[in-house]
This record gives C-alpha cells, structure tokens and sequence, in this order.
C-alpha cells in the first residue's frame, strides 16, 4: 500500500524521486519507532493521502475522458473539415457543371435561331436559280422596255405629224371660212344696198 501511496503522490504532485525517497524514509521510521502519536499521524497523513487518491483517481478519470472527448472532437472536428472541403469541392464541380450546361443552352439556343434563319431563306441552289430567273425577267424587261419606247417615239412622230396637219388644216378652214364669210358679207352688203 504505501508503494501505491508513493506512486500517487508522484502522479498528484509530479515531484521528483528525492521527495518520494524522503516520504518513504519517514514512513519506515515511523513505523519501526513505534510512537502512537506519530503512528496517528501516520493515520491521518494516510487518510489523507487515501482523500488525495480518491481525488487523484477522480482527477485522472476526468482528465482520461475530456482527452477522449478531446480527441473525439479532434476527430469530429477533421470529420467536418473534410465534409466542408468535399461540399466545397461539389459547390465547385456544380458551378462548372452549371456554367457548362448554361453555355450549351446558349449554344442550343443560337443554333435554333441559325436553323430558323436557315429555314426561312431558301437554299442556294434554290437563291441561284431564282437569280437566273430574275436575270432573264430583267433582259425581257429592258427588252419590252426598248420596244415601248421605241413605240413611243413613233406615236411622238406621228402625234407631231398629226398636229403639223392639223395646224394646216386648221388654217385652211380659217383661211375658207374667212373667204366665204367675207363672201358673204360682200354679198349681203350688196343686196342691202339694193333694197
């Protein structure tokens, strides 16, 4: 027992080997004195040392469990860092992922209006063939064109033709109706002064 009494003090008191050596020495004098006061003292000083114990004992029970609730927590702890970091890691992989999946939609969305552009403008043999088309309607236009202006300047001939005559005529039957009205008032000046 008294070797368990000196392994606690060391544990409680953390003293070095001299201080043991010299509780030791004074136990074994004590006992092997025989004194009954002392030998009470050495009760008390038991006693005391059993208290010391049981606190010891205590301490060292307590103290055991808040290292493993120390390393409990350490480990928790590391087991929460690690689970940050992955959700970190799939915060990240989310975000490419979601930017990826955001630049094919945009992609799918200028290829559909490519394909409407695509679909409302005819293909190009078809745009080449409505060319030719157009360049023939225009050779047959400016065709048609030459023709009526050519038509044109005849009738502008002829109405000038026409109104060269017409003016002559016009003249000739002022000039006649003038003669004849002239005539006329010859004549009726004439029988009026007869009457």
């Amino acid at each position: 027992m008294i070797v368990f009494l000196i392994l606690v003090y060391n544990s409680c008191n953390f003293e070095n080997m001299q201080n043991t050596q010299i509780l030791i020495n004074s136990v074994k004098e004590i006992v092997a004195a025989g004194d009954e006061q002392k030998l009470e003292e050495c009760v008390k000083a038991l006693k005391q040392i059993d208290s010391i114990e049981l606190t010891a004992i205590k301490i060292m029970h307590v103290t055991s469990r808040i290292l493993a609730e120390i390393e409990e927590l350490k480990k928790t702890s590391e087991e929460v860092k690690q689970s940050i970091e992955q959700s970190r890691t799939k915060m990240e992989e989310s975000k490419k992922r979601l930017q990826e999946v955001r630049i094919i939609r945009r992609n799918k969305q200028e290829y559909s209006q490519l394909v409407n552009v695509i679909e409302e403008n005819p293909s190009r043999v078809e745009t080449n063939r409505r060319i030719h088309e157009l360049q023939d309607e225009l050779v047959q236009l400016q065709e048609r064109q030459k023709q009526l202006e050519q038509k044109l300047s005849e009738r502008r001939a002829q109405l000038q033709s026409f109104n060269a005559v017409l003016m002559v005529f016009q003249k000739f039957i002022t000039g006649r109706f003038q003669n004849n009205f002239n005539c006329e008032h010859a004549f009726y000046d004439s029988t009026c002064s007869l009457f």
